[in-house]
Parts: structure tokens; C-alpha cells; sequence
């Protein structure tokens, strides 16, 4: 183990105490970053970051991919009934897809080479 590494572990190890007894303040010579953590009633947790987009009125600007098929099987099967998977991003190999459901939720799904995973 090099010193350096050997210096930091032994710093965190004895402001743990100190820290774990509600000081602010670790021990001297201590190498720790106290950060705030989110509060429970911080807003920004309220709206988690969605690939969704609304719905279109002409859906012919959307196109389906390859990987349609599969995505809205897997989209019946969670409880939407939509009418197609439609590729909404695309970065290399990574393609995304979206059916509209009739529910308010959409179902947005995100497929590679290996296959496809619900994203929301």
C-alpha cells in the first residue's frame, strides 16, 4: 500500500468517530469533504429525468426500427396498449423507442445489440 493511500485511509478512520458523535468539525489533520445531502422535500426529486416525448400530432415524422416489434410486445405485457414503438433517439448503437399508451404513463424502452430494457 503506498503512503499516500495508507495516510488517507488512516485519516478517514479516526475522523469516523468524531463525525459519528454529530461534530461538524473532523479531526485535525483529517482529509474528509462534508457535503449536504438532498432533503426528502427537495423538489428537484419530485420530477425524476424522463426520454419520454409527447405525443405527436402526425406520426409521420416518427419511424419505427428494428427493434419495434420486440418493444411493443414487451409494452402489451406491462399494460399498454398503444399503436406502434417508435424510435425517438438514436446514438450509435443505442436506439430508443416510445409507445404512446393510452394511459397518461408512456412506455419508453431503450435497445442494443443485446436486446431491450424499460428505461421509464
Amino acid at each position: 500500500m503506498s503512503r499516500s493511500l495508507l495516510a488517507f485511509a488512516l485519516s478517514a478512520v479516526f475522523a469516523l468517530p468524531a463525525l459519528a458523535q454529530g461534530n461538524d468539525a473532523p479531526a485535525a489533520g483529517a482529509n474528509v469533504v462534508l457535503a449536504a445531502l438532498a432533503k426528502q422535500d427537495d423538489a428537484s426529486l419530485d420530477q425524476l429525468p424522463s426520454r419520454a416525448i409527447a405525443k405527436p400530432r402526425d406520426f409521420s415524422q416518427l419511424k419505427q426500427g428494428s427493434w419495434s416489434y420486440e418493444v411493443m410486445g414487451m409494452a402489451r405485457a406491462a399494460g399498454c396498449q398503444g399503436d406502434g414503438a417508435w424510435i425517438i433517439d438514436k446514438q450509435g448503437s443505442e436506439e430508443t423507442y416510445q409507445v404512446f399508451c393510452s394511459q397518461p404513463k408512456q412506455f419508453v424502452a431503450v435497445c442494443m445489440v443485446a436486446g431491450c430494457i424499460e428505461i421509464d
